[in-house]
């Protein structure tokens, strides 16, 4: 637990190279899967590229814990690595999942989920797609607006209010 608490401080500090390696030490040796967890969750963190293995083992982990670290590490993490690993493991996970993972990538509104979150509006699963015509509102493309638009006027109830609901959070100036 120290060396957790050494490798958060390390990291306010800007000295992401040695609370990488801490965190790395943690992830070696015995101790509480929650402590790893939180260990993991600093070393995908730190670490200037992300280990791509690493955050799918969080997506995919068995237990609820591990997930939401993912989740975490998915609002957290900058840049377009994140976003595409997460959007790549969208479709390999359960629907609880998928709804989660939906709004995460459209959260964070890069251009490299868009595809998935397109792709998750023709979901059998209801309250996935609903998750992902959400998270559209997102993204600034005038074919997003296009769509959530078409939706909005052609889709079954839910996912028309949803479209419709969408259109009037959306940050795209096209939209009036």
């Amino acid at each position: 637990q120290g060396c957790l608490l050494a490798a958060q401080q390390c990291r306010r500090d800007d000295r992401d190279a040695i609370a990488q390696k801490l965190c790395e030490q943690i992830l070696q040796s015995q101790c509480p899967q929650h402590i790893k967890l939180a260990a993991t969750r600093g070393a995908l963190l730190t670490d200037d590229t992300i280990d791509p293995f690493r955050l799918a083992a969080l997506v995919e982990a068995p237990t609820q814990a591990g997930f939401a670290m993912a989740l975490i590490v998915a609002r957290e993490s900058p840049g377009t690595e994140v976003t595409n690993v997460i959007a790549e493991l969208i479709e390999k996970v359960p629907a609880e999942r998928q709804v989660l993972l939906v709004t995460a990538v459209g959260d964070r509104g890069d251009e490299g989920a868009l595809s998935a979150v397109l792709t998750a509006t023709a979901s059998p699963h209801e309250s996935v797609r609903t998750a992902a015509i959400r998270s559209l509102a997102n993204f600034q493309q005038d074919t997003v607006a296009a769509k959530l638009l078409d939706m909005a006027c052609t889709t079954d109830d839910s996912s028309s209010e949803a479209a419709r609901n969408a259109l009037t959070l959306t940050a795209n100036p096209t939209v009036d």
